[in-house]
């Protein structure tokens, strides 16, 4: 019986069974193709995965090194807070202002420092308005790379890499 089943064909054109990878037209495993699927799987079932208009993030008006917006959107930065989420012993209070627990907010728009930087790049008149309108430092940035212009969103995102 078992020969049987064996020797029946699937389909008159298969001569020899092969592994082939669903991702690439060629059957061939790439790193590229097997990144490309990890992340698809991500981004449909993970928690990282951040609502957003992404292709704003990547034309804003600034350097490449300052274009580190996408670190923000996805909590990327390392502050106290999320260092000691990881494990590690550091102090929590903000080591600028000394008052309060440095979360992403904290760090790059509610601290007095950073408030000054704002004050100081001439960007209060884009930082102002959105203080109480946003849930999220992702949204806050979501929302100038789409409301503002590149140049301006770019000047925000080289005064947040600054920062």
């Amino acid at each position: 019986m078992v020969q049987a089943i064996l020797d029946t064909p699937l389909i008159v054109e298969v001569q020899k069974d092969r592994i082939t990878w669903m991702m690439e037209r060629n059957g061939r495993y790439t790193v590229k193709s097997g990144y490309k699927l990890t992340m698809m799987k991500l981004l449909h079932t993970d928690r990282s995965h951040v609502e957003g208009e992404w292709h704003k993030i990547w034309k804003v008006n600034s350097p490449h090194k300052a274009r580190n917006l996408w670190r923000i959107c996805k909590e990327c930065v390392l502050t106290r807070l999320r260092l000691q989420s990881r494990h590690v012993q550091c102090e929590m209070i903000c080591p600028w202002c000394n008052t309060t627990v440095e979360d992403d907010w904290h760090a790059f728009v509610g601290c007095t420092v950073a408030r000054e930087s704002w004050h100081w790049a001439g960007l209060s008149t884009v930082l102002r308005p959105r203080v109480r309108t946003v849930s999220s430092l992702a949204n806050f940035v979501f929302d100038i790379c789409r409301s503002a212009s590149r140049d301006i969103a770019g000047l925000v995102a080289l005064l947040l890499w600054q920062i």
